[in-house]
Parts: C-alpha cells; structure tokens; sequence
C-alpha cells in the first residue's frame, strides 16, 4: 500500500480510481501493476493471470514480454472495440484484455 492514499470503503487504494481528467499513463501502469496476479479474460475468453517484471507484463499463457512501452502505445488508442488496431503489436488480445478491463479503465474511457 502507498502511504498517504486515502483508502475506499471497498479497500481500493484511492489513486486505482478515476480522475476528473483523463489519467496519464503512468496512473494507469500503475493500475496495471496492482492488478497482476488477478484473473483477466481476453476477447475470445481465454483467462489468464499476469506479472510485472522489470517494466514488462509476463502473461502465464506465453512466453512473450509485453513491454510496458507496447501499453503506453495502445493506451494511446483508447477505447478500443477490438484488438484489430492494435495488430502491430505484441501480444495485442492481452494488451486488449488488460487496457479495456474495468478495472484498469475504471470510467475514463
């Protein structure tokens, strides 16, 4: 837990949710990396679980890194309806799942 952040009544650390304005993508990888090891669900269905390792997300379902700066591209693209514009990068349908899960997004896209 960050020391100094207000906690909800729901145990959500106060800076995993919305601003007035939309947040910068460093909020946002923040997000990500309070969420690795919890069940996410690609567009087809499939589950799987994360962790953050040295700036890149590991999904449990490949071998491939996701570098964080893969995220910051695509972020750039929300919202997004499906993984076709986001084809040009690597491990698009996990970037898809993470980037448009509510909890990730909360409410600012």
């Amino acid at each position: 837990m960050i020391v100094g952040w207000r906690v909800t009544d729901e145990g959500v650390p106060s800076f995993l949710l919305s601003h007035p304005q939309m947040d910068s993508f460093e909020v946002i990888w923040q997000r990500i990396e309070s969420y690795a090891g919890k069940k996410f669900t690609q567009i087809q269905g499939g589950e799987f679980t994360y962790e953050v390792i040295r700036g890149h997300v590991v999904p449990n379902r490949t071998n491939q890194q996701l570098p964080k700066s893969q995220f910051e591209e695509a972020f750039r693209l929300v919202p997004l309806e499906n993984t076709i514009p986001l084809q040009h990068l690597r491990g698009p349908s996990y970037i898809f799942a993470i980037l448009m899960d509510n909890r990730i997004r909360v409410s600012d896209w």
